[in-house]
């Protein structure tokens, strides 16, 4: 500590009277210094060394992102990367979300919590957006937050815009049943069509078959879809149907459903497939 105070002391002289460092009248001068100044060497010196060791820290590499246009009750993803720009490895890495719409981001996994990077190192954090249903659509935003000691802090910010969700809905909308024996009968499968509309009845549904739809018979069940029936705010039917494929190869149908609701006709598609061999 002395050694470098006194280090301090003649580069701030040398600083002054380069020419005259090694003069005896200035060896005066210098000692006043160490005897006034010393302190403000020490600490001068130590908030050098403090500003090198902390550097710039963390960073996203993208600092904003876009998810999109994404329906209410749907979900899309994107892999944020974090970067160590600093001179020194960081301590544990946080993350968190933050800001007014943190709760339709989510973390599938946590990468980067808990992980230490060397300078130049980088880990992977995905973040999910998923508009609620429930909300108005619109716009939404969080702050993807991380920080570390040393290491510093770094914030991005996530965007997105919620849409209305369909009102109806097949659940599952696509089913593949694999391959049959020509002239057996799969398992049956059993499809949803659910009005998702909180306020909003849809009537009128009519149910249109496209494709190879004679390979895929329909059963009867309770709770049917049926043409000209009304589904209410909540309400569903179902449809079962199985695979009696009757030649070889690929078979591929579908059946669209059409609804009239107060501000028009909506529409959504099942999609079927299977194989006989």
């Amino acid at each position: 500590m002395v050694l470098r105070r006194w280090m301090g002391v003649l580069v701030m002289a040398c600083g002054v009277a380069l020419a005259g460092c090694g003069d005896d009248d200035d060896a005066g001068a210098t000692d006043a210094a160490a005897g006034d100044g010393g302190a403000l060497g020490d600490a001068g010196l130590d908030a050098r060394v403090n500003m090198v060791d902390a550097g710039p820290g963390l960073t996203w590499v993208v600092p904003t992102h876009d998810y999109g246009n994404i329906a209410q009750g749907g979900m899309t993803g994107f892999g944020w990367m974090l970067r160590n720009d600093g001179p020194v490895t960081t301590g544990a890495i946080t993350v968190a979300l933050a800001g007014p719409d943190a709760t339709e981001f989510n973390f599938p996994n946590m990468n980067c919590a808990g992980m230490t990077l060397a300078p130049g190192a980088m880990c992977f954090q995905p973040v999910r957006f998923g508009p609620q249903l429930g909300r108005s659509p619109g716009m939404r935003m969080a702050f993807l937050d991380a920080s570390a000691s040393p290491g510093g802090t770094a914030r991005a910010t996530a965007t997105g815009t919620a849409l209305a969700p369909p009102i109806l809905a097949w659940v599952p909308n696509a089913a593949s049943f694999g391959q049959q024996a020509l002239a057996s009968s799969s398992s049956p499968m059993t499809f949803t069509l659910t009005n998702q509309s909180s306020t909003v009845t849809v009537t009128a549904l009519t149910f249109v078959t496209v494709g190879n739809i004679a390979e895929f018979p329909e059963d009867v069940v309770a709770n049917q879809c049926v043409g000209n029936q009304s589904l209410a705010p909540g309400a569903s039917c179902v449809m079962r149907r199985h695979f009696t494929p009757t030649s070889l190869g690929q078979h591929l149908a579908g059946v669209q459903c059409n609804g009239t609701t107060p501000s028009g006709t909506v529409t959504v598609a099942l999609s079927l497939s299977g194989e006989g061999i």
